[in-house]
């Protein structure tokens, strides 16, 4: 079959970059060599770059189809997925990908010959989301975009895969409204298919395939039907559906960037090889970081930014230092994050089991892909169980709860009674009373005199359980007062001030 030809210089200066179809459209077929000789889409000149900020100038060719067009109907996840890379004056399109963990991690997966980045490299790359036109017509002016810079490469290879994964060096803010696209890596060719990108460095475009992809082993071919792909579409996601990533744009087999010169007139004749998805799975690694759960699953659903949790919380755990626990949690990265509320509760059958009591609040670390430590110690606690969880609140209000951890303090030799609090009191006053053993137990008041003035428990305290008992100073008169505690293995009475 015959090659395609390289990109030549055109009179045209409009279009720096170009090739003269050799191949034409309907010679494509299965066998088409997966490693045939192709032209990778490279990014358009500084020259052209659209500006900042004032009128708009179109810069792809007149029969490109603005995604808010009819064209895009349906494909609104794929659209918030997709973002323009700026790297120097050139340009490349991408996708924002989900993961097995759906935790938010912000990965962007574009074609290697865009800057041919190394594993382990920071690159100073401009992402933007929602550059385009709000409407099928194109703008007055130069639509803002919601950018984000710097990434690290976390995984990548050249040839065939032609494929690069970047972390974002920050998580994407809430306000973005950005959606973590799908992927299927199952080798089955859709029966038709979609490419959102920014061909020529323009505002985001929608180019359309009617047909089945052609099968090329480790690639699809598609020679689309509508729209246009150019020079800035290196990257650009092959969707299927709403929002699941099969391929990525990698090279043009034939291309006519002179003219909308499709059949209908409304496309530029364009012969694209993607390499399956499924493929750069299996030759580059992505399982590491798209499906961290190990799950193997070999297809994912996308979710949109507002799903994933704002705070990824890893470890949270609960340390007895004598009447005391340290709490220790620590999150892998957060974001929005407020701080967190520490909640508790006891075990005790007289707080009904389930009231949780609000101990202190933590400030977080806002927004950040950093590893964060934090620990929180609860002070002289009565021995008994309690249960422990953290309130994640971000900064709108929104909240979580996340996994309990209970502990139990022991009683020590025993028996425990605590003292009385407020001490002095009025009206009332409060003890706890804890037993290592079960046994029959008597609880009661007397005044200074040896009176007793109230009879307050006579029964079987359980092990290990926690007992609050009340004196009602109410009818009493200011004055000592001992409550005094008789078990069937120990005795004592402690002193507690009623003053009015």
């Amino acid at each position: 079959m015959a090659a395609a030809t390289p990109l030549r210089a055109q009179t045209n200066p409009a279009l720096p970059f170009g090739l003269q179809p050799t191949v034409e459209a309907d010679l494509i077929s299965t066998a088409l060599p997966a490693s045939a000789p192709s032209t990778p889409l490279n990014s358009r000149s500084a020259e052209t770059a659209a500006k900042a900020s004032g009128p708009y100038t179109p810069l792809a060719l007149p029969c490109s189809i603005n995604v808010a067009c009819s064209e895009g109907s349906g494909h609104s996840d794929a659209i918030k997925a997709t973002v323009k890379i700026l790297r120097g004056g050139e340009a490349c399109s991408g996708v924002l990908l989900n993961n097995t963990a759906q935790d938010g991690t912000p990965y962007i997966l574009t074609a290697r010959h865009c800057g041919n980045p190394s594993v382990g490299e920071t690159v100073n790359w401009t992402f933007q989301f929602h550059y385009k036109s709000s409407t099928c017509a194109d703008p007055a002016n130069t639509p803002v975009a919601y950018s984000l810079t710097g990434a690290t490469v976390v995984a990548t290879q050249g040839g065939i895969a032609d494929f690069a994964l970047l972390e974002l060096s920050q998580p994407i803010p809430e306000e973005y409204d950005v959606v973590f696209a799908g992927w299927s890596r199952k080798d089955s060719p859709a029966s038709s298919s979609v490419v959102i990108g920014h061909p020529s460095k323009d505002i985001m475009k929608i180019t359309l395939e009617d047909d089945p992809l052609v099968d090329a082993v480790d690639s699809w071919v598609a020679t689309f039907d509508h729209g246009t792909i150019e020079s800035g579409s290196s990257g650009a996601p092959l969707f299927k559906g709403n929002a699941q990533v099969i391929g990525h744009v990698r090279s043009a087999v034939s291309i006519d960037y002179n003219a909308c010169s499709g059949p209908e007139g409304d496309d530029n004749a364009a012969t694209i090889l993607f390499p399956k998805f499924g493929y750069i799975w299996n030759q580059g690694g992505l399982a590491a970081f798209l499906d961290p759960e190990g799950t193997n699953q070999m297809s994912l659903s996308a979710v949109d930014g507002e799903t994933v949790l704002p705070v990824e919380l890893t470890s949270f755990d609960a340390q007895i230092d004598g009447p005391d626990v340290l709490l220790r949690w620590e999150t892998a990265s957060e974001t929005n994050n407020a701080g967190f509320e520490i909640q508790s509760k006891s075990g005790e059958p007289d707080l009904e089991n389930g009231e949780w009591e609000g101990l202190d609040f933590v400030e977080g670390y806002g927004t950040t892909l950093e590893t964060k430590t934090y620990q929180y110690r609860v002070e002289d606690l009565d021995p008994g169980r309690y249960t422990f969880r953290l309130k994640q609140i971000d900064y709108d209000g929104t909240f979580e709860y996340h996994p309990e951890v209970e502990v139990l303090i022991e009683v020590p030799a025993g028996y425990y009674l605590s003292a009385a609090y407020p001490n002095p009191f009025n009206p009332q006053a409060q003890f706890r009373l804890s037993v290592a053993r079960r046994q029959q137990v008597l609880v009661e008041v007397y005044n200074a005199l040896g009176q007793r003035v109230a009879h307050l428990f006579e029964g079987t305290l359980e092990a290990d359980v926690a007992r609050a008992f009340t004196i009602d100073g109410s009818d009493l008169q200011s004055g000592l007062y001992l409550y005094r505690v008789v078990g069937e293995t120990f005795s004592e009475s402690r002193s507690v001030l009623l003053v009015k």
